[in-house]
């Protein structure tokens, strides 16, 4: 939990300019809730990541369909 205001009002506004339009009054209304404790914002920080690269499978595929059609 990001207890910090200054913190918390920073990440706040990372997160509304990714997901929210800019103008928008929710995004104001969330600030002023993260500003007098309304909201809370936690920060996960994962232990392992990872990604899954299809792009050996489709090349797999695209053989095996030319294999077959030939």
């Amino acid at each position: 939990m990001i207890t910090a205001k200054s913190e918390a009002l920073s990440l706040a506004s990372k997160i509304l300019a990714k997901y929210v339009r800019n103008g928008q009054p929710m995004a104001k209304d969330v600030l002023g809730k993260v500003k007098t404790g309304g909201y809370v914002i936690f920060e996960i920080t994962p232990a392992y990541f990872t990604s899954w690269d299809y792009a050996e499978l489709v090349s797999q595929s695209k053989s095996l369909q030319n294999a077959v059609m030939s």
